[in-house]
């Protein structure tokens, strides 16, 4: 049998082409009855987000991850973007993808998330079996591991993070201050995400359009306001962030000046990423302002970036250790099936010559006879040690396919020579 994957991602294909190998949770569960079913296919399970579509695939060599792919895509004239990798290369792929290594945001621990899950739902309708249910539970293992180990996760790589890191460095604990978002699109969303991920206390969403400012407002458990109450709302915010396309200034010296008279120069931060800019660029010369826009974010934002490369270095060294240990691991399952047998076997002739020497045992006291049987087990863990070695030294070479034949004809197991050399289908 032979580990395959096929896939596309952000490498190699824009949004509008990845959109149509995009599977929802309900396709993929379709999707996966269908492969498995296939006689070709052992086990396999499927990997979908907005970035990426991968199949996984335990199947026989003969097997044509393209042909299985586009039976349950429509991919068709798309396979050509495809990547395909086999064996040990998927398995490193995989494990790199869990540690972020090959996500559009460098270093993101989204998607963790998403491969249980997808990993789960294979699981859970019989698609993923004990050899890809392994590589899932070792990826993640090895994903967390360079997570955890290695800077690769930390700074923030994106406005919103980054706006809400500058909000936690100025003022510590975010869980008694008060935000207002200025503006109602899908930046505003981004940054009030991120925000309440670090643990803002209070949020004031302010807007010229109510159904939509109510309906941000909805998804957030926040409070709208009407963009006319904006000057009573700043005037107990503590950090206000403007995310809007207006041509024209929405915060002034003039507007914020009084307010932080009012506020006895209490700290303020403002987070400007409108384009053009929302905000009066002197608004930071009043006491107790912090102003920061979009290229001030930016800046920190490359360097952070750099910072995640650099330790992003460390993670490929980590994950390439794990994988080359499950790799090796799954090799030497190949000879599960003959050292199981020969430890059968010592066992069977373990318990025989103990039920020919009963009689004489019989006598002997309970200590002893727990001795006895300890004593016996051990002697055959002994004598097949040397032999269980060598199958699983035998597993590792490169030509055990060609002498697996062998070992059933020499264990006695001729009916499964055909499954003990790989090349056979489903039970």
């Amino acid at each position: 049998m032979r580990l395959s994957l096929i896939g596309v991602n952000h490498k190699k294909a824009g949004l509008e082409r990845r959109e149509r190998f995009s599977l929802a949770a309900g396709e993929a569960e379709s999707a996966l009855a269908v492969l498995a079913a296939r006689e070709e296919v052992a086990e396999c399970f499927l990997l979908s987000t907005c970035n990426r579509t991968e199949l996984y695939l335990l199947c026989r060599e003969d097997a044509d991850p393209g042909e299985l792919l586009s039976g349950i895509v429509p991919a068709e004239g798309l396979l050509q973007l495809c990547y395909r990798l086999e064996n040990e290369e998927a398995v490193r792929h995989l494990f790199a993808v869990a540690a972020g290594l090959d996500s559009m945001v460098l270093g993101e621990t989204e998607i963790i998330g998403q491969l249980r899950e997808s990993y789960l739902q294979a699981r859970a309708t019989g698609a993923c079996g004990p050899v890809l249910g392994a590589l899932c539970e070792s990826a993640l293992a090895a994903g967390k591991k360079a997570q955890s180990e290695t800077g690769i996760g930390r700074n923030a790589v994106s406005y919103g993070y980054a706006a809400a890191c500058a909000a936690q460095e100025m003022f510590g604990s975010l869980s008694d201050r008060t935000l207002m978002v200025i503006g109602t699109g899908e930046m505003a969303g981004l940054v009030l995400q991120n925000m309440l991920a670090f643990g803002i206390g209070k949020v004031l969403v302010a807007g010229r359009h109510r159904e939509r400012g109510e309906a941000l407002a909805g998804r957030f458990n926040a409070v709208f306001v009407a963009y006319k109450s904006v000057e009573a709302g700043l005037a107990g915010a503590d950090v206000v962030l403007c995310a809007t396309n207006a041509p024209h200034w929405l915060l002034t010296r003039e507007m914020v000046a009084p307010l932080q008279r009012d506020r006895s120069g209490r700290p303020l931060l403002v987070v400007d990423l409108g384009v053009p800019r929302n905000v009066e660029p002197s608004v930071v010369e009043l006491p107790g302002v912090t102003l920061l826009n979009l290229d001030g974010l930016a800046a920190v934002i490359r360097e952070n970036v750099q910072q995640r490369e650099r330790e992003a270095a460390r993670a490929v060294l980590i994950i390439e250790d794990q994988a080359r240990e499950f790799c090796r691991n799954l090799k030497v399952q190949r000879a599960g099936r003959f050292i199981a047998h020969l430890q059968r076997s010592g066992e069977l002739i373990r318990r025989r010559k103990l039920e020919e020497f009963a009689g004489r045992l019989s006598g002997l006291d309970g200590k002893v006879q727990k001795a006895v049987e300890k004593l016996t087990r051990s002697l055959v863990t002994e004598l097949c040690r040397q032999q269980v070695d060598g199958l699983k030294a035998l597993a590792l070479r490169d030509d055990y396919e060609a002498v697996a034949p062998a070992l059933a004809v020499l264990f006695g197991l001729r009916a499964e020579q055909e499954e003990a050399s790989g090349a056979g289908g489903k039970d």
